[in-house]
């Protein structure tokens, strides 16, 4: 029996991505306090590849090594799990791009380019799957106004912005 969930513009309707990418965000938050910049700290061939490399080499031994070993995982003895690795691996992927961003603009605009580019993206499509999201800002935008009634419109989404762009984006 097929379970896997039906597919919707490359994302599943019950929105993992989605979730998975917040939990991505929510551990990098952490991660940051506790560590700060030490994933990039000696430079992009060292820590960046370096510790995107290491998560790879003990994913594999965790995985392929066990299981072609006859093992069953997750190894009860091992300090991290499959999940774990593969969420590190994630948010090292994503630092990395962060990082290229920084060093490199100019490579990141030109892949930038090329992802807001693809024929697969459609606007309209990408608004359908966000109308779950709109419903509850639309609910919020509710709340606003009426404990702020003399707040206008173009100060309230102008407030949005600027809290979007300094805790979100």
């Amino acid at each position: 029996m097929n379970t896997e969930q039906p597919v919707q513009n490359g994302l599943e309707k019950d929105s993992d991505f989605l979730e998975v990418t917040q939990l991505f965000y929510q551990l990098q938050a952490y991660k940051a306090q506790r560590y700060g910049d030490s994933w990039c700290k000696h430079g992009e061939a060292i820590s960046v590849f370096g510790n995107t490399s290491r998560k790879y080499d003990r994913l594999q031994n965790m995985v392929i090594a066990k299981v072609e070993a006859g093992f069953d995982y997750p190894d009860p003895e091992s300090e991290e799990t499959v999940a774990e690795t593969v969420g590190d691996l994630g948010i090292y992927s994503i630092l990395w791009m962060t990082y290229i961003k920084k060093n490199r603009p100019e490579e990141y605009k030109a892949w930038k380019s090329r992802i807001q580019g693809q024929k697969n993206f459609s606007a309209t499509n990408f608004a359908q799957d966000l109308h779950p999201l709109a419903l509850h800002v639309r609910e919020f935008l509710q709340e606003v106004k009426r404990r702020f009634p003399w707040v206008t419109r173009s100060e309230l989404l102008e407030s949005m912005s600027l809290v979007l762009r300094e805790n979100v984006l």
